[in-house]
């Protein structure tokens, strides 16, 4: 796994983008993972994840956050998203700093266990010292993931909305 790396995306990563999506939908049918459908407009999320990642032009209840996707062998085989602050409710209660997406044909490979390593590297290059991660409870693959990388769990909070227990940790970085 030394050739794994994180890029924030660009727009040759299109088709590699839509094969990676057309997987984990066919997978996961109501997912929409960093907020694409089948039929995203490539160019203008590009440009939304762009200007998140600056600050410009966010949404009402977004805060400032970086997309990046785990590559190996010029292959998506995951996708994060680094959000800067915990600057909502959503965010602090049970959404966290990082979330992680890993292919469905790829799961069990140890891709998110190094993707969050990679990911807590990203967040102390923007100058983050503690970040929070979740997970639903249940999700014992997840769990051991944060786990792995220095997550203290310091909570379960069920949250109404999702109807479903979290698991909230802190990672020090």
């Amino acid at each position: 796994m030394s050739s794994i790396y994180l890029k924030f995306p660009t727009h040759d990563d299109k088709e590699n983008w839509i094969n990676y999506l057309e997987e984990y939908i066919s997978y996961t049918p109501d997912a929409e993972p960093l907020g694409c459908a089948l039929d995203v407009d490539y160019e203008k999320w590009l440009e939304k994840v762009t200007n998140e990642r600056q600050g410009i032009n966010l949404k009402n209840n977004r805060v400032p956050g970086t997309v990046y996707f785990l590559i190996d062998n010029n292959r998506i085989v995951g996708h994060t998203c680094i959000r800067h602050t915990l600057g909502n409710e959503y965010l602090s209660t049970y959404g966290g700093n990082i979330g992680l997406g890993i292919r469905p044909s790829e799961r069990k490979n140890g891709y998110a266990t190094k993707m969050l390593e990679l990911a807590l590297v990203k967040c102390k290059e923007i100058g983050l010292d503690k970040v929070m991660i979740t997970c639903r409870e249940d999700n014992i693959g997840s769990a051991r993931t944060i786990e792995k990388n220095g997550g203290v769990l310091e909570d379960i909070v069920f949250v109404e909305e999702q109807d479903s227990n979290y698991k909230k940790y802190w990672i020090d970085i």
